[in-house]
């Protein structure tokens, strides 16, 4: 039978035994060919493979999820699935989740939040990111935190608005004027 590295359309990735697991939901052992498994989606969720037709329709479900009628299904969903994969072993005996586990998360809120899995494929690129206390597992805060960063990282990137809008306005228009320079520095000037 041919070997899986050969089926273009097939997403491949490692576990975390080191076999490797493609997307038909069987792994490799190396040298005893390929075997059943639990489908990892994971897998799946690690590269970004939303067609450019749909981000446009993603964004507008990410910018929906992040308002304030939203937040709390948002948030609903983020802790659903952290209770699900969360363990006890953070140094403060809370529960939490790796980054294992936290990428395991993101296909499940990605189909409750009715978007691509791909949406959450940066997890296991920022997990460091939102590891405040640097335990290697984190909490439901630093967990939610994680997944509302990249729900609003990915709607910009998709072509939705970003979350401030900050207006431009002249000094004069504001109704200031422009006095004595006080002092010039290399980060600026003050003025009176």
């Amino acid at each position: 039978s041919p070997s899986h590295h050969s089926i273009p359309t097939m997403v491949v990735c490692a576990n975390d035994s080191g076999s490797e697991s493609d997307s038909s939901g069987y792994q490799s052992d190396g040298e005893h060919g390929r075997a059943a498994t639990s489908f990892l989606p994971t897998c799946i969720a690690t590269i970004d493979c939303t067609p450019e037709e749909k981000k446009e329709e993603v964004a507008g479900k990410l910018e929906r999820a992040l308002t304030d009628e939203f937040k709390s299904r948002t948030d609903h969903a983020i802790h659903k699935y952290f209770n699900k994969y969360a363990q006890k072993g953070r140094p403060d005996g809370h529960m939490g989740v790796s980054k294992y586990h936290a990428m395991q998360m993101g296909p499940e809120v990605a189909a409750y939040l009715g978007v691509p899995a791909a949406t959450f494929g940066k997890v296991q690129r920022v997990f460091q990111r939102f590891d405040f206390d640097g335990c290697g597992i984190l909490n439901k805060l630093q967990c939610t935190t994680l997944y509302r960063s990249i729900i609003r990282e990915r709607r910009t990137e998709w072509g939705g608005q970003p979350d401030e809008d900050v207006p431009f306005a002249t000094i004069k228009e504001k109704g200031y004027e422009v006095g004595k320079e006080l002092g010039r520095g290399g980060q600026g000037v003050m003025y009176l």
